[in-house]
């Protein structure tokens, strides 16, 4: 195991679990930008039981969190080469490619503030177990708060949420909003964005 990559046991009584269509949007943005030879390298730098998530993926099924944890260490591996910075733009382009057209078209008829006080809503369509999610959205940015997920030491998660967060935002105001981890603990994490500048 690599950078914060942990057992599922290790979480304590409440297991986090991540909705197919995560895996789903992942492997398709994959295949779609890097070629199915470029989703079977990811695969391959899973652990074999994992590889389904990606190969085979049921979008209404519910995964354990640690066969997403090993997707994104591998896709960081093998499509951004090591690069922080590549695996943010990839994880904005699933994000991107996510939102769906029907979705995107709502996102630009809304406002910035209504978006990010629908984080928490999006969180639970993807997510159930642990973790919580609080904001606070303005006129010109917005605070999101997640506690009690302790993944965040893992910088793979902090980078994930922020590419999320700046795609979801971008697509809402069509302008390139500035997203930031302010603060960050192994179960909390705090970000900044200003969307109006």
């Amino acid at each position: 195991m690599s950078e914060g990559e942990q057992q599922p046991s290790a979480m304590g009584e409440r297991e986090s679990e991540v909705r197919g269509v995560w895996f789903v949007t992942a492997a398709s943005y994959c295949e779609k930008h890097f070629g199915h030879p470029g989703l079977e390298a990811v695969a391959e730098e899973m652990p074999e039981p994992h590889r389904r998530a990606l190969l085979s993926p049921d979008g209404n099924a519910w995964y354990p969190e640690s066969m997403m944890q090993t997707s994104i260490a591998a896709m960081e591996r093998v499509l951004a080469r090591g690069d922080a910075e590549q695996f943010t733009s990839i994880i904005e382009g699933c994000t991107e490619e996510g939102v769906g057209l029907a979705f995107r078209v709502f996102l630009r008829v809304t406002t910035p503030a209504f978006v990010i006080r629908q984080i928490p809503f999006m969180w639970r369509q993807i997510r159930r177990g642990r973790g919580k999610v609080d904001v606070a959205p303005g006129v010109a940015g917005a605070s999101v708060h997640y506690s009690d997920f302790p993944y965040f030491d893992d910088g793979r998660y902090r980078r994930l949420t922020e590419g999320s967060l700046r795609a979801l935002v971008r697509i809402a105001t069509r302008r390139e909003p500035d997203v930031r981890v302010l603060d960050f603990t192994r179960s909390s994490l705090t970000v900044d964005i200003r969307y109006f500048r």
